[in-house]
C-alpha cells in the first residue's frame, strides 16, 4: 500500500473509533459525568409566592458533583433541604437525591439524553418523583428542571434557573 492509501485508512479508523466513544457517552446511563462541569454553580429559581429555591452544586472528582438544594420562603426561613449528587456506578450515571423524610438516598438512573442539554433520570420504583430532567439552555445561563411521577399522575414541578453568583462569595 502507498503511503497516502495507508493516512487515509488510519485517518477513518480513528475517525470511527472517536465517533463510537462519542455514541457510547451520549447512550442513556452512559453519559459522562464530565459534561455536567457545567452544572457547577449556583442555581437560583425565584417562585410567585416570594420563594426562592438554589441548588449549589460542587465537582469534586472525576467521578462525583456534589450539590445541595433548598428553599427559602419569603419570610428568610429554609423550608426545604436536600444533598444532591451525580455519579457514575458500574458505568451508569446516577442522580442521588438525600432527603430527610426517605429513611435512604434516592438513586435515579440516566434513562434518555441527548448528550448535550436535556438529561432525564428515572427511578419508576419511587413514589415521587419518578422522574427528574435537567435542561440546560443553549444560548444563556439558564436551567430548567422537571420533576413528575413519569406521566403517572398530574403531580410534578418546574422550575426555571438562572445561574447567578452568590454575592458572599459562598456557593450557596
Amino acid at each position: 500500500m502507498n503511503q497516502i492509501r495507508m493516512k487515509q485508512i488510519i485517518s477513518l479508523v480513528l475517525f470511527l473509533l472517536l465517533s463510537m466513544e462519542a455514541v457510547c457517552f451520549a447512550s442513556p446511563g452512559r453519559t459522562s459525568i464530565q459534561l455536567f462541569n457545567k452544572l457547577e454553580g449556583r442555581w437560583v429559581a425565584e417562585q410567585p409566592n416570594g420563594s426562592t429555591v438554589i441548588e449549589a452544586w460542587w465537582f469534586t472528582r472525576a467521578a462525583i458533583h456534589v450539590g445541595v438544594g433548598f428553599t427559602i420562603s419569603a419570610e428568610g426561613d429554609t423550608s426545604t433541604f436536600e444533598w444532591l449528587e451525580l455519579r457514575e456506578i458500574d458505568g451508569v450515571l446516577n442522580y442521588i437525591a438525600d432527603v430527610p423524610h426517605n429513611d435512604q438516598p434516592i438513586m435515579f438512573p440516566l434513562s434518555e439524553t441527548d448528550g448535550d442539554s436535556v438529561y432525564v433520570f428515572l427511578n419508576n420504583e419511587h413514589d415521587f418523583p419518578k422522574r427528574i430532567q435537567y435542561i440546560f439552555s443553549q444560548t444563556s445561563p439558564r436551567l430548567q428542571l422537571v420533576v413528575d411521577d413519569n406521566g403517572n399522575s398530574d403531580r410534578g414541578f418546574q422550575l426555571n434557573f438562572i445561574r447567578r453568583p452568590n454575592p458572599t462569595g459562598s456557593p450557596y
